[in-house]
């Protein structure tokens, strides 16, 4: 009777052995999976002395611009490029003369614009063109007033901010490079007012900013752009918009508004192509930057909360909910981009996640 029952027991640990042996090599969705990324912040360098207000990746190198003159010791006047083997910053040819406020690769060329005068030892009215083999080009007259924005559309480069002439000719507010890039036009009539923001949706530039109509027809701060005409995006928003992106097949637009056709979004909103709609109960204060970086929309600004959850001037939405990223910064957030698989955060602050950080910061897995 012993011998018999020491026997089942045996069978039993074998059958249990070889089931946790089964379960150890099962491809079943209900195996257990890798862990969650942890992510974190990371300073780049010692940062920059002054404001950086765009970022961008050309020719596989991340650059930035701003109000900054330098990085340390070495002078990168408003703009520069970021040397990953060092850790450090370096200048493009003598950089600008006043601050960048936009970039964009555009061909063999790293587009740079905002207020400046010069770019390296030339004339450069407001935009200009850096390669990293033959350095400084502009156009010729460029810009009379700010350049804040720059996209593409249909394969051209666009342009777009404060200015109401490019290269002499009446575009109020922005412009298309046409003659093979080598001069701008308008796009219709242009805007009423400034415009701060670009993006392409369903096949159309998306402008956003201060104006109040587009071609001559009342866009409330945001308006669509379809080759040929102008038209509004619904009733449009009840205040300035300072940024846009495209996230779950949506229009997404921050900045300082409080409503979209009658409805309530605090400081961000997604259009759907019928209606604008919130984004859980947005922000307490302006947004400024967006991004989608690894599944969500990332949103950044001068706000502490988003979803009445604290964030500090940055959080990230999933869909249905804001969540911070770590501690946030202690300054304004006024660009976001990605590179190498990081996001990149610029603005002005001194800290990122409690760690130092000056004016320019990477968020990415530990």
């Amino acid at each position: 009777m012993k011998s018999s029952r020491f026997s089942f027991l045996k069978v039993i640990c074998c059958l249990a052995i070889i089931g946790a042996f089964m379960l150890s090599c099962s491809d079943d969705d209900k195996s257990p999976t890798a862990p969650a990324k942890e992510y974190s912040w990371s300073a780049m360098g010692i940062g920059l002395n002054g404001s950086v207000a765009c970022v961008a990746v050309y020719s596989e190198v991340l650059f930035a611009g701003g109000g900054f003159t330098t990085s340390g010791s070495v002078s990168v006047n408003h703009v520069a490029g970021w040397n990953a083997d060092s850790a450090s910053w370096f200048q493009l040819g003598n950089g600008t003369n006043a601050p960048v406020w936009a970039l964009t690769p555009s061909g063999t060329y790293l587009i740079v614009a905002g207020r400046f005068m010069t770019a390296g030892d030339s004339s450069a009215g407001n935009i200009a063109g850096w390669n990293l083999n033959y350095g400084w080009w502009s156009w010729w007259d460029g810009m009379n007033d700010w350049v804040t924005v720059l996209t593409h559309y249909n394969g051209d480069l666009t342009a777009a901010g404060f200015f109401t002439t490019a290269d002499g000719v009446r575009t109020n507010y922005i412009a298309v490079t046409v003659d093979y890039a080598r001069t701008w036009g308008p796009l219709g009539t242009g805007l009423n007012d400034y415009c701060r923001a670009l993006t392409v949706f369903d096949g159309k530039l998306v402008a956003g900013g201060d104006f109040t109509t587009a071609g001559g027809a009342a866009a409330n701060h945001v308006a669509a752009w379809d080759g040929s005409s102008w038209s509004p995006v619904g009733l449009g928003l009840t205040g300035r918009v300072f940024a846009l992106t495209v996230y779950d097949n949506k229009l997404i637009a921050g900045g300082e508004f409080t409503s979209g056709g009658g409805v309530s979004v605090s400081h961000i909103a997604a259009w759907n192509g019928a209606s604008w709609t919130p984004l859980g109960t947005g922000m307490n204060d302006n947004v400024f930057a967006l991004m989608v970086y690894d599944g969500r929309l990332i949103a950044g600004g001068n706000f502490t909360t988003a979803g009445g959850v604290s964030a500090n001037r940055i959080a990230a939405w999933n869909g249905s909910s804001w969540a911070p990223l770590g501690t946030g910064t202690d300054g304004r957030v006024d660009c976001l981009g990605i590179y190498n698989d990081t996001l990149i955060v610029g603005g002005s602050f001194t800290t990122a996640g409690g760690v130092s950080a000056n004016n320019i910061a990477a968020w990415g897995p530990r």
